[in-house]
């Protein structure tokens, strides 16, 4: 399973700006072990601010990953969501690999 997301540069957007900063960029189906990142947002959080992220690899939700926090959604393969929440100035997701027998 492979599942590639990167520190991005902040991306300026009409009201915020955006950062995503891997806090824990390995995820092992031994154990299994976690991997967590936050995003974090400049300017006003009185609305909820959806960002949209995709990885790169040969891993997909569900089948070899799941993730949760953050207001974590999932769709097409590897893209998400993560919507940080009003009043919140950032949202931490953690991504869970998937045991399985594929190497």
């Amino acid at each position: 399973m492979a599942l590639f997301l990167t520190t991005v540069p902040s991306l300026a957007l009409a009201q915020a700006t955006v950062t995503l900063e891997m806090d824990d960029s390995l995820a092992t189906e031994a154990g299994p072990t976690t991997a967590e990142f936050t995003v974090t947002r400049t300017g006003s959080t009185a609305a909820p601010l959806n960002v949209s992220l995709s990885g790169s690899g040969d891993a997909t939700y569900t089948s070899d990953f799941t993730g949760s926090g953050g207001g974590f959604a999932a769709f097409s393969g590897s893209s998400f969501r993560v919507t940080i929440p009003t009043g919140q100035s950032s949202a931490t997701v953690v991504l869970t690999p998937q045991q399985d027998n594929i190497i």
